[in-house]
This record gives C-alpha cells, structure tokens and sequence, in this order.
C-alpha cells in the first residue's frame, strides 16, 4: 500500500521546483525604447513583465515623437528601461518621467564602453560626453552582455522574489552571447579586406568588436557633399567595394546614387529588428560577403 504522507511530500517538492523555475506572472509593464531591447529584457523577464516599446518599426530613433496614446500608457508602467543615448529619449524623456513620478527609470548603458561620435570631440563636462558618443551600443555582443547584466540588476530590483528566475535566464542568455560572438568572430577570421560602406554609421561597435572599419556616406547626421562622394567613389574604387549598406530607417537616395557610380548593389540591413540573435547573424552574414566579394 503506498504511503499516503509520502506522496503528498513529494507532490510538495515538484510544486516548489515548479514554483521556482516559472514564477507566476504579474501583469507589471515595463516599457523599453527599440525592438532589440524589449528582445533582450523578455529572454530574461520571462513572463514575469509584460514589455512594450515606444519606437515602432521603421521610425528613426533619432528623431520619432511618442504619440499621446503611448504617453498615456506609460501612466500603468512600472519600469521604462532607456537604451541610454539615442535622440527621441534625449528629446523626450522628462516628459515621459513625468507622465508617472512612481515609474522606474533605468539606463541599460550603464557600464558600456562608450564609442564617442565623430561630430563631437574632446568633450570633458559631463552632459557633454552623454551628448556625443554613438548611441548603437546593442549592435555589439560584448557591449550587450553588459546590458543584460543591467537588465538582470533592474528586474531583480523591481521583483526581488523572482531573483534567482532572472539569474537564471541571464546566465542562459550569456552564453547564447557567447556563442554568437564566436560564430561571428569565426566569420571574419581569415577575412583580408575588412572595410565596409554604409550610409548611416550604425555599426561602429560591430566594427570595434571585430576588426573592421565602416565607411560611412552619413557625416554628421548630414548628407553627403559633392566632394565627399567624389572621395568615397575613389577610395571604394581602389578597394573594391561592390556593396552599399543602407539602413532601413534611413533614406536610400544618395547611396544608390552612389552605388551606381560603382555599380555597387544596396544591401538593407535593419539593426533594430526585434528578434537580436537572429538579426545579428543575418547582418553578419551580410557583411561578410560584402567584404569579401
């Protein structure tokens, strides 16, 4: 005859392990501003928070304006968790503090190894560094495992029983980085030529991590000159570059133009898809053939 004690024992267990491994979801909002965040905070809220972003797909992140829908619904946030340093956040973010004074207010660049933008050098005061450096800080696999560490911090912070539920899902998703920064670095191992062209400089911590150069049409946040564009036709000439990267938030109008001047193809890449790893391993992908046609 079974032990009637100690099935109910056991049936304790699994329910606690259970209990451990899935919390139950709270219906907390946290709002995030592009698409590869609300990927990243997900892979380690679980369903613990529900996540929204503010830019929609295919808006510039330099310059979109929340609209008074979005604003509202940042009153039943608990958290809004900024990239750090793009333009609308800069432009905006008192007047989303303001929308509601209980919600959490985090950087997810906290502790990022900052590339300082080509317009703006020499900053010293502070505010000014923060308005210089180049803000695509989650196109870098090195630089994204220190924000998923942020991220852990800030959840954790904001539901301390579910801690050892966010460690767990950041240590898998350090070593899904991990893995990817390796596939990638694999890629570009032999690679000779290691210059790419693209329109808008959204790339320069990819670069940074493995050793390439973007040769960006972009100067400034401005268009090309006449001048300039007839110095990147001949350095791309000598180098052999057969492909235009253009981003897809951004205008295409002068790199075809310049593209066709060096019968070059356009190769779209979005960097801020929502699903990270995958996009990643596209936009790689895509760059190693282009440096290596």
């Amino acid at each position: 005859m079974r032990n009637p004690g100690l099935l109910i024992l056991i049936a304790l267990v699994f329910v606690g392990c259970g209990g451990q491994k899935q919390p139950v979801p709270k219906n907390k909002i946290i709002y995030v501003s592009i698409k590869p965040q609300q990927f990243m905070v997900e892979q380690i809220a679980g369903e613990v928070f529900t996540v929204k972003t503010l830019l929609p797909p295919g808006a510039s992140p330099a310059v979109y304006e929340p609209t008074p829908g979005q604003l509202r619904g940042l009153s039943r946030a608990s958290a809004y968790i900024r990239i750090g340093h793009i333009g609308f956040e800069k432009a905006w973010m008192e007047k989303i503090m303001a929308t509601n004074r209980k919600m959490e207010v985090y950087d997810q660049s906290t502790g990022v190894n900052f590339i300082k933008a080509n317009h703006h050098h020499g900053a010293e005061h502070n505010h000014e560094h923060m308005a210089t450096v180049d803000p695509h800080i989650w196109v870098s696999p090195a630089e994204v495992s220190v924000q998923i560490e942020n991220i852990r911090l800030y959840l954790t912070k904001l539901l301390p029983d579910s801690a050892h539920y966010f460690k767990q899902n950041t240590k898998e998703m350090r070593l899904k980085v991990a893995n990817l920064d390796k596939l990638i670095r694999d890629k570009f191992e032999d690679t000779a030529q290691r210059i790419f062209m693209i329109y808008h400089p959204s790339l320069s911590y990819f670069a940074r991590d493995y050793q390439l150069k973007q040769l960006p049409l972009e100067r400034e946040g401005k268009e090309p000159s006449g001048r300039y564009m007839a110095e990147l036709i001949k350095k791309s000439t000598e180098l052999g570059i057969q492909t235009v990267f253009v981003q897809k938030q951004f205008p295409a109008a002068k790199a075809k133009a310049l593209a066709d001047e060096l019968n070059a193809s356009i190769e779209v890449i979005d960097p801020l898809a929502y699903n990270w790893f995958e996009n990643m391993k596209e936009m790689s992908s895509k760059i190693e053939r282009a440096v290596k046609e």
